[in-house]
């Protein structure tokens, strides 16, 4: 086969076109994470969020509460045509608390169904029901030794229409329970949204 000037000023053309889209797609072409700012996605302006929930835990007759913050920012990638759906992230706390702070020593992923441990599989049982306004299904899971049945919701944490969540955490757990070894409950006692 014989190489001709054309064939080489054709490839030496695409290899460019490649090389620039693959730019524009990876850097986002000047726009990257914006974190307490508002991202506009195409014609929509999304405001970062927060979620509190504030859960009542109870092991072996103790009884506490936690504090979970969830910081949801969205990150525009591409300008023009090359705009791609603007995509979530979060930043997430999980403290107890008693008038003051305090380390819990739990993940606070610990509080989705979507991130349970690799070693835990969760099956929906089919059971629904509604907790502070919002619709429930019912898993449960054997990890660690323990059954574990929760209670979760997939609107929470919000994630702004036609933006990608790219962290997994769907599926928040505002009830969960364990009845072995003196029993185990967490129950939600508030939320707050706030957007903007």
């Amino acid at each position: 086969m014989k190489i001709s000037i054309r064939h080489i000023n054709t490839l030496s053309v695409a290899a460019a076109v490649a090389f620039f889209f693959a730019y524009t797609y990876v850097s986002g072409y000047g726009a990257g994470h914006i974190a307490g700012n508002t991202v506009d996605a195409g014609r929509q302006s999304i405001p970062p969020s927060t979620l509190d929930v504030i859960y009542e835990r109870t092991d072996r007759g103790r009884s506490d509460f936690l504090h979970l913050q969830v910081d949801t920012v969205y990150n525009s990638r591409g300008k023009g045509f090359f705009r791609m759906r603007p995509s979530c992230s979060r930043k997430m706390a999980l403290r107890r608390f008693d008038g003051a702070y305090y380390p819990v020593g739990i993940n606070p992923q610990a509080c989705f169904v979507a991130s349970a441990s690799a070693t835990s599989a969760w099956h929906d049982t089919g059971d629904t029901r509604r907790i502070m306004g919002y619709d429930c299904r019912c898993a449960e899971a054997s990890f660690n030794g323990r059954t574990w049945h929760v209670w979760y919701t997939d609107r929470l944490p919000y994630c702004a229409d036609g933006a990608v969540p790219t962290d997994g955490m769907n599926g928040l757990i505002l009830e969960a329970c364990s009845p072995q070894e003196g029993g185990y409950s967490l129950k939600v006692r508030s939320i707050t949204q706030k957007i903007g």
